[in-house]
């Protein structure tokens, strides 16, 4: 006992130095001052402003002042007589200003902090200004400064201090209460999950800068920690590691990946946004946009259009400075979100209600759209835990699929798929507990979580009404009598689909109208054989990475891959776990068959969306374009298990473990190709 509270106490003591290093910085960070760049003679020319790692777009700053010439073609600002540039930076800021010596025929003054220094062009060797800034510069700046504010610094140690203990200790004894019960509550996962995204939030971004991509084995020890600790349960009970592994990455997906870099999150964001904003919604010809504080551009430029290149990449000393940019500024902004503005607002409610809050209390913009994406992150542990415990058989597919990356990405983001794949999840588990479970009945309750299910699942997202069609597979015995049974069987799926037919119909008006080259609705009827073909083609060409290579790679906007040799290491264990060493009992051909077709409607209504909404595949091409791997797993788990068999099987005394093992080895490659792929 005294050795653990020996522990505590060393870890909440090095939290607490890390938690003030940050605060520094942070501080830092807070404080903007005004570069300038002036012209003193001639006339001369900017090919290139960096500030941070960030090399930003010339004309914005032409933008801000109509005085300054910017030339399209060579993508370079001129400055003439009395020209004058302003930039806002901070002592966290890495600054490089670089000027065309071969059309430059004059001198520059730059302003820095009351300091000015003179370029003359004409000269070699003058044309840039540079300035380079560390964590320790910063810090060393800052510590001087501490003697002036002892005591508050002193009070501030010590109340942190405790606060961490508190968290640590706390985190220890739920899951000491855990091992003992052999039982996780919904109220444990909740405070484990805020006491560790707290503890994050507050103390890793030190680690991040330091250790860069190595933190992904730090990540793997946190989650190789909780599986030894739990192992003699995991052993029986797979699905018991799923809360404290999803807890581990899911948190860290969210803080790790750049912001607005899960496909569309930008659109998703905005549509949050407008639930509790509408006075900011404009709406006119060019479409629906919406009103948001000019400030938050720099970063919208930055994470949505910059790092989606494949040259470019941020750092976590920018994240320092882009997480404490407030964003209640008096001067707005319009940002089109056409395309997620008709979606159902259903989906989006918790992140709309947290993204509220945080802009009522005037919080920095970043971590207004990282405490969005934790609330769905959340709320999806919490269904998992459900699911997996729902589940009478295939825990270890169903396992799989939720820690899938590609579902932890999607889960942490905003967006409508955290709520749709929980739904989705959630009335699959609940629907095979009723079928495969021989001791239950479909009592009243059950009727009313059914169609509640089902309900919540099409404002989710259209397409996936196919799920309910599982109500047809629950036995005849299962029912009281025969109007039950037709009740249970055809509402729950006329439900789904009425919440979403709406989606259908305005899918339907906008794709009836022909675009030339493009496949359209009428060129669908028209043709219809052709369509066929394409359909087949486009599982040919990509059906093996929908079903699994993509549930495992691409990451943030499909930037970022595992190199080649541990991606096919991966689809290799990965395929060997999924469809063999399945110890179920077989399936019947026509159950094997059922679940298939599930699986395969699931598919053709992807592929049509993909089709008439999109409306980007041309006519004569051999593939469906728009889609993506994302869209498919709520089918998965119906093609699994129609495709399993136990022609192989894992001979180990624990496979259980084995494939937790698989699991971390994973996410141990999932955080390293993330991290290495997107910062510096």
């Amino acid at each position: 006992m005294k050795k653990n509270k020996l522990f505590l106490l060393t870890f909440s003591f090095i939290l607490t130095f890390l938690f003030f290093t940050a605060s520094i910085l942070v501080y830092s960070a807070k404080k903007e001052y005004s570069l300038q760049i002036s012209n003193q003679e001639g006339t001369n020319y900017i090919d290139n402003i960096t500030i941070g790692v960030t090399s930003y777009n010339l004309k914005e700053y032409t933008e801000e002042n109509e005085e300054l010439d910017f030339l399209e073609e060579s993508g370079k600002i001129k400055i003439n007589e009395n020209d004058l540039i302003n930039i806002k930076v901070n002592d966290l800021n890495n600054i490089y200003i670089h000027f065309d010596k071969n059309d430059s025929d004059g001198k520059v003054q730059i302003t820095y902090k009351s300091k000015k220094l003179i370029l003359d062009l004409k000269k070699e060797n003058n044309d840039y200004f540079s300035i380079s800034t560390s964590q320790a510069d910063v810090l060393k700046k800052n510590i001087k400064k501490l003697d002036k504010n002892i005591y508050f610094y002193i009070i501030a140690s010590i109340l942190v201090f405790f606060a961490l203990y508190f968290m640590l200790n706390n985190m220890q004894l739920i899951l000491k209460n855990c091992k003992d019960n052999k039982k996780i509550k919904i109220i444990d996962i909740i405070i484990l999950f805020l006491e560790y995204f707290a503890i994050n939030l507050l103390c890793m971004i030190p680690i991040l800068e330091l250790f860069g991509s190595i933190y992904s084995v730090f990540i793997l020890l946190q989650m190789i920690a909780i599986i030894y600790y739990f192992k003699d349960i995991i052993k029986k009970k797979l699905e018991f590691a799923f809360p404290f592994l999803a807890i581990i990455v899911l948190i860290n997906i969210a803080i790790i990946l750049p912001p607005f870099h899960v496909p569309d999150e930008f659109a998703h964001y905005l549509k949050a946004y407008s639930l509790f904003h509408k006075e900011d919604i404009v709406l006119s010809d060019g479409g629906a946009k919406i009103r948001l504080s000019e400030n938050v551009d720099d970063s919208i430029y930055k994470y949505m259009f910059a790092i989606h290149s494949y040259d470019y990449k941020t750092s976590f000393k920018e994240y320092y400075i882009d997480a404490n940019k407030n964003i209640n500024d008096s001067k707005t902004k319009q940002y089109s979100f056409l395309n997620t503005y008709g979606i159902n607002s259903f989906a989006y409610i918790p992140s709309g209600l947290v993204i509220y809050f945080s802009v009522l209390m005037g919080w920095p913009f970043i971590l207004t759209t990282i405490l969005g994406r934790i609330v769905n992150a959340l709320l999806f542990i919490i269904f998992g835990t459900i699911v997996l415990n729902l589940m009478p058989k295939y825990k270890k597919l169903m396992f799989l699929i939720l820690l899938f990356p590609i579902t932890i990405q999607q889960t942490a983001a905003i967006n409508q798929d955290s709520l749709t794949l929980s739904f989705g999840f959630l009335l699959t588990a609940f629907l095979f507990s009723k079928i495969l479970d021989e001791k239950t009945k479909v009592e009243r309750k059950d009727i009313i979580l059914i169609i509640l299910l089902s309900l919540c699942l099409g404002l989710c997202k259209p397409g996936y009404f196919p799920i309910c069609l599982l109500t047809f597979l629950i036995p005849k015995t299962k029912f009281k009598n025969k109007k039950q049974e037709l009740f249970v069987k055809f509402l729950p799926l006329i439900i789904c689909c009425a919440a979403s037919l709406n989606k259908y119909i305005d899918a339907g008006e906008i794709s009836s109208k022909d675009i030339d080259g493009i496949i359209t609705l009428s060129y669908i009827i028209k043709h219809p054989f052709t369509m066929i073909k394409l359909i087949l083609n486009t599982f040919y060409l990509r059906g093996t990475n929908d079903i699994l290579n993509f549930q495992l790679n691409m990451f943030g906007w499909s930037t970022v891959y595992y190199h080649d040799l541990p991606a096919t290491i991966i689809y290799f264990f990965y395929t060997m776990l999924v469809f063999f060493d399945n110890n179920e009992k077989q399936l019947k051909t026509i159950e094997r068959i059922s679940y298939l077709i599930i699986g395969v409607m699931i598919f053709c209504i992807v592929y049509a969306s993909a089709l008439l909404s999109f409306r980007t595949t041309p006519i004569g091409g051999n593939m469906i374009s728009g889609l993506q791997s994302r869209y498919f797993i709520p089918s998965l788990i119906f093609i699994y298990i129609g495709l399993s068999n136990n022609l192989l099987k894992i001979n180990a005394k624990n496979p259980n473990l084995i494939i937790v093992v698989i699991v971390l080895l994973t996410f141990l490659m999932t955080f390293y190709t993330i991290l290495e792929g997107f910062y510096l």
